[in-house]
């Protein structure tokens, strides 16, 4: 959609499709920062400075809907100040989340961490109307591992431990939560450390 560098162009809304947002590292590959879904806004990263800094990949044929700057600053459009103030609201909620989510993986073990990706996932899902106890991971076990911190091996691990566990279902891409209370006990085990 945009890379790191780019000039910004307009603000996105996501209107179908998962997508993936990272940052390139200074010792080459990349940092996953956010995998934006449905009703999400992107391009928020460039609005200091005019320039993206993160780039923004599909993970599956999605759809975009793109609102031109100057259609949201241009005082003439009738509608520029109610769509304004509703996209802040949408990225208020978001950061919200998402700092939610780093406090996990800053502060939570490896198990809390993958258990807190899959509560928050299911938690957006929920938001938009999908169901919030199956999906599909749109996303590779590598970039869910980068975007949490951790190796490839360590997500595909403590899938494998929910899984035996009981508490999910994995078949390929597609995830099944079976025990919500398990997974959040995880993750309050570890905020309590």
């Amino acid at each position: 959609l945009f890379r790191e560098g780019e000039r910004m162009q307009a603000i996105y809304v996501v209107r179908v499709g998962t997508f993936k947002a990272s940052v390139a590292r200074d010792e080459g590959g990349e940092q996953v920062t956010c995998f934006p879904i449905a009703g999400d806004l992107l391009g928020f990263d460039a609005l200091a400075g005019g320039v993206h800094t993160t780039t923004v990949t599909a993970l599956e044929d999605g759809e975009v809907c793109p609102i031109p700057l100057d259609r949201l600053v241009d005082p003439s459009q009738s509608h520029a100040g109610k769509l304004v103030r509703r996209m802040f609201e949408l990225a208020s909620a978001e950061l919200a989340r998402e700092e939610r989510m780093m406090l996990v993986v800053a502060n939570g073990h490896s198990a809390a961490r993958v258990a807190s990706f899959l509560l928050h996932l299911s938690q957006r899902l929920v938001e938009r109307g999908y169901s919030p106890a199956e999906f599909e991971l749109r996303m590779s076990r590598a970039e869910i591992g980068s975007w949490l911190g951790l190796a490839a091996e360590t997500v595909s691990r403590h899938l494998t431990a929910f899984m035996r566990r009981g508490w999910i279902e994995v078949r390929q891409r597609r995830v099944r939560l079976l025990s919500f209370e398990q997974l959040q006990q995880v993750c309050h085990d570890a905020s309590v450390r």
